[in-house]
């Protein structure tokens, strides 16, 4: 069935210091309804979204065709349901009342850093192996912009959600700081050691970038998937991230949508 869907929308507007204020978050709703698209479902399954109309912004145009997979995925199939669903995640954006995502990953949190904050610096050297010849984030400062949404079982849709962050990208600095950029304070606390297994596999190069994740956690495991593109300027990437318990059928799945921009030097 191939579908026409239009939502209506504004202009972006300029990042902010801590995490996504409400205007910001508003204004990311807004140009979402500017965005036009087509798109061919088989059942839950999207197989083609094309943006027809652009709201000029590339992380507000993707995002939109993955809020029709992850609607389609729920089970709201078909022409009205779909964008009923997706219309109703608009809103929540929009109101600000959507639960971060990183909610479904109530689990227990690996073993505090031995040392505190220090250790955990520390750490961060090694949160990420990555193959590629130059760093994929040029020194200076870095805004990012995220919208994120996920489903847990037996829960009702987290998000979507929306924020902002920035990163001070320090000049010679190795890749193993990118995957620590591409994560808000809340994902990490701050003495909180990550196994190393939790590594992010990453590579890069030609302006595209990949990664995946795969480690225990909790009574479980959770895995990851990302890929994007970047310039000397900018970052556009999307993120998926997954939990299951081995001891029960609790589970989690959650979409991040993010892109940055470098304002200048530190």
């Amino acid at each position: 069935m191939l579908v026409g869907m239009s939502v209506a929308a504004a202009a972006l507007a300029p990042a902010q210091e801590t995490a996504a204020p409400a205007e910001d978050v508003v204004v990311i709703g807004r140009q979402l309804r500017t965005v036009k698209i087509t798109f061919y479902a088989q059942g839950s399954h999207l197989r083609r979204c094309d943006v027809t109309a652009s709201s000029g912004v590339p992380l507000v145009d993707r995002t939109m065709c993955a809020l029709v997979r992850s609607c389609l995925a729920a089970g709201e199939t078909g022409r009205e349901r779909a964008m009923r669903c997706v219309n109703n995640r608009i809103a929540t954006l929009e109101s600000g009342e959507g639960a971060d995502p990183e909610s479904l990953f109530d689990v227990p949190e690996p073993p505090a850093a031995p040392g505190g904050a220090r250790a955990a610096v520390e750490a961060e050297k090694d949160d990420v192996v990555v193959t590629a010849r130059r760093s994929v984030l040029r020194a200076g400062l870095w805004s990012f912009t995220e919208i994120s949404w996920g489903q847990g079982y037996g829960q009702k849709p987290a998000g979507p959600y929306g924020q902002k962050w920035k990163r001070c990208i320090p000049p010679n600095q190795s890749d193993a700081g990118f995957s620590r950029a591409l994560e808000p304070q809340r994902a990490f606390g701050a003495n909180v050691l990550l196994p190393k297994e939790c590594n992010w596999q990453v590579k890069a190069g030609n302006g595209q970038v990949s990664g995946r994740q795969r480690c225990g956690w909790g009574d479980g495991y959770r895995t990851g998937e990302l890929q994007g593109s970047y310039t000397r300027d900018r970052l556009e990437v999307s993120k998926q991230r997954h939990w299951r318990d081995l001891g029960s059928a609790r589970r989690g799945d959650a979409t991040y949508e993010i892109a940055a921009i470098r304002e200048g030097d530190c």
